[in-house]
């Protein structure tokens, strides 16, 4: 059973929601609905909620609001948003807060279906990291991997007390490899805790179940804070890294927190490790410790000079991809910490940018036929720099292809096409539709297009040309008009008739 609440301030799309949930097959249960932030956070209060879908722009207390406030009271659930692709700035803070995913609007319910199933599928994953935890250590670690609240921690360190040394260090750090699927394999985790074994100190480690790919682990010195010590705890951890890295490859990060002289101090020592692991060193994966980026300012890329670029390349129909990466792939390299979120937020934007360009420009562009999927949810999983650019390549070449198909041809002149081609196959299904996704031209434009060229609608034009063919078919050949009627292109004879008659109605030669 999957306890779910629905925040959405539009009633209309709330209901919809609601309806699949107590429609769909696979044990979800209504928590509550609420029409904003403020509404929820009682609900959360006293029910045990699994997952909250939320849309991010409600009056009151909006999305990014309610995801603080998740954040900062310790409740466990998975949050689906709700998102528009012109709420980028509400985006941004749904990436921040690491959601499990995204629904796109109008919410199509086999979407909804499919993300719902993905996310109970990790709620599970939750379930069952809780189950035999008989390690008083792990036990702990858990319970801040959990986020669990700080006066539940505090008992359950008061009911261990005596394990632990009044004088010792607590220290804590995520690991984050390359693939997740990969990383959760018992295999790979039972490597990364034989490599612990060979720490100076006791150490533990567990899936950090974020979805992506993290393992948390605990180190326990219990010896008084010295420089020395510490010293011989960086020693390892250098180590630690290279041999991780050796055996999986170089798509591995670790994040360090402060370490933690009190029990109490842990989760919060925990939390600034996950923190620091959000972090590229030049674009790669390396050891960061949180005292080197606790006051790094996360502004947004300056993407000007990639907008420039894509504007030049689509205006001027020359091939740019190498600059326009280039402009995008080296300040990252140049960066001493890329914070990720910020390099997730910058493709956003440098995506809603290409389709706009193409857009003014009466191009057609779909994004996720370009991505093989829905960019919402890739765009929050690319990890890593190698990702990034590989992502990004694949835009710039898609809509380059786009761009090449137009190069030779003008407007003026793809209408003329168009026109020969209906003179040449006005029998066969023919549409305004399929000529705008063939020449890569934005439909309504080519339709305003055609029209002042013309002087008739697409469809007006066709009719035309089907009528008057028709019409030397039977005055000139003597044809009947069934006959007529299915050699340009209509199959229901009387529907064909009544339209024949009435186009040339008060012409004294039909009768």
């Amino acid at each position: 059973m999957y306890q779910i609440l629905v925040v959405e301030d539009e009633e209309i799309i709330r209901q919809s929601i609601v309806e699949e949930i107590h429609r769909l097959p696979f044990g979800l249960v209504l928590a509550g609905e609420a029409g904003n932030g403020k509404e929820a956070i009682p609900i959360l209060k006293d029910k045990p909620v699994d997952i909250v879908i939320t849309d991010m722009r409600m009056p009151v207390c909006d999305g990014r609001e309610l995801l603080r406030l998740i954040e900062e009271k310790g409740y466990e659930c998975e949050i689906i948003v709700l998102s528009e692709y012109t709420n980028f700035e509400y985006m941004q803070q749904a990436i921040h807060a690491h959601v499990a995913d995204y629904l796109l609007k109008p919410i199509d319910p086999s979407k909804l279906e499919e993300i719902l199933r993905k996310t109970c599928r990790r709620v599970d994953e939750k379930r069952r990291l809780e189950i035999n935890i008989k390690d008083p250590i792990d036990r702990i670690f858990v319970g801040a991997i959990k986020k669990t609240p700080a006066g539940q921690m505090g008992e359950l360190f008061e009911m261990y007390r005596r394990l632990f040394p009044q004088n010792g260090l607590w220290v804590s750090m995520i690991c984050v490899g390359k693939d997740q699927g990969e990383l959760y394999d018992g295999g790979i985790q039972k490597r990364l805790n034989d490599l612990c074994f060979e720490a100076p100190f006791k150490a533990r480690i567990r899936p950090y179940n974020e979805g992506r790919g993290m393992f948390g682990l605990l180190i326990l010195i219990p010896l008084p804070v010295k420089a020395g010590v510490t010293h011989v705890y960086n020693e390892w951890l250098k180590e630690y890294f290279r041999k991780i890295k050796k055996e999986f490859g170089e798509q591995v990060r670790i994040g360090t927190g402060h370490f933690s002289t009190e029990i109490g101090t842990f989760a919060q020592t925990l939390h600034h490790a996950v923190r620091s692991v959000e972090y590229l060193v030049h674009g790669r994966g390396e050891i960061v410790w949180y005292e080197n980026i606790e006051r790094t300012a996360h502004s947004d890329m300056d993407l000007s000079a990639c907008k420039i670029g894509l504007q030049d390349m689509i205006v001027s129909k020359r091939d740019l991809r190498d600059q326009i990466l280039a402009a995008f792939c080296r300040p990252v390299q140049d960066m001493e910490y890329a914070y990720i979120p910020a390099l997730q937020n910058a493709i956003r934007d440098f995506t809603f940018c290409l389709e706009r360009c193409c857009q003014d420009n009466g191009m057609v562009i779909n994004i996720n036929e370009a991505l093989q999927g829905d960019c919402n949810e890739i765009i929050p999983n690319l990890e890593w720099f190698g990702e990034m650019e590989r992502f990004l390549i694949r835009l710039l070449d898609f809509a380059w292809n786009i761009v090449n198909a137009q190069r030779s041809l003008t407007t003026k002149e793809i209408i003329e096409e168009i026109i020969s081609m209906v003179n040449d196959k006005y029998m066969e299904e023919l549409s305004l539709m399929n000529f705008s996704q063939k020449y890569f031209i934005n439909y309504i434009y080519l339709s305003r297009q055609f029209k002042s060229a013309t002087g008739y609608t697409f469809t007006d034009f066709l009719q035309k040309t089907r009528m008057e063919k028709a019409r030397t078919l039977i005055e000139e050949y003597h044809f009947d008009e069934k006959d007529a009627a299915s050699m340009v292109g209509y199959q229901n004879v009387y529907y064909f008739s009544t339209a024949y008659h009435k186009y040339f109605k008060g012409d004294k030669q039909i009768g």
